[in-house]
């Protein structure tokens, strides 16, 4: 069964007038609008609710865009925060390492230097050591040549007093036998006169 076309026309323009000063009735001095051609319509009324319900205001839109921007940004933030934080410790686990190796180099430096100048005390020890030896094995020359000066002074000396004493007995054995000739001749001179006299007598007596 079909509805009077009168009613349908009231229903179909009365949300077209509600529309049109919602909006701000924007043609107030024009002609009056065309009225639409008679439409034939289910029996079943207009649910618009789905419609009005899908629709969604621009504000709520932008607001929802703001929240999730400010999450973002949220988000953003903490994770800088958090990348900053480990940063940090990176940086004083390096600073540490730092440390450390500076420690370790000093004491390397250290454990350098002090084996260069325990390096430097043994070579002052060695030339030392040549120099003692040095002075010690000229003072055993020295007394070396000594020894042997008195040695040969000695024997020089033994030599002379050997020669002395040969002298001396070759001089002595002379003058014994000079003596003992002297003595000799001295007895052969007295046992000469006495037979002198015999024969004078002899002569004389025959």
């Amino acid at each position: 069964m079909s509805e009077d076309p009168k009613i349908l026309e009231q229903g179909v323009e009365s949300p077209v007038r509600l529309f049109s000063k919602s909006v701000g009735q924007l043609q107030l001095n024009g002609p009056s609008p065309q009225r639409p051609r008679p439409m034939a319509v289910n029996n079943k009324s207009v649910n618009l609710t789905p419609a009005f319900g899908s629709y969604k205001p621009v504000n709520i839109h932008s607001s929802n865009q703001v929240i999730t921007r400010d999450g973002r940004n949220k988000e953003l933030r903490l994770a800088q925060l958090d990348i900053k934080d480990r940063l940090n410790k990176v940086d004083s686990g390096l600073r540490v390492l730092k440390a450390r190796l500076k420690i370790k180099e000093e004491q390397l430096r250290s454990r350098r230097d002090m084996s260069k100048s325990i390096m430097n005390v043994e070579q002052e020890m060695k030339v030392k050591i040549e120099k003692v030896k040095e002075e010690l094995n000229a003072k055993e020359k020295q007394a070396a040549a000594r020894r042997t000066k008195k040695n040969d002074v000695r024997d020089e000396w033994a030599k002379k007093q050997k020669a002395d004493s040969e002298h001396r007995e070759a001089k002595q054995q002379e003058q014994a036998k000079t003596d003992r000739g002297v003595e000799m001749a001295s007895a052969g001179v007295t046992t000469a006169a006495p037979c002198e006299d015999d024969f004078d007598i002899d002569v004389y007596g025959d």
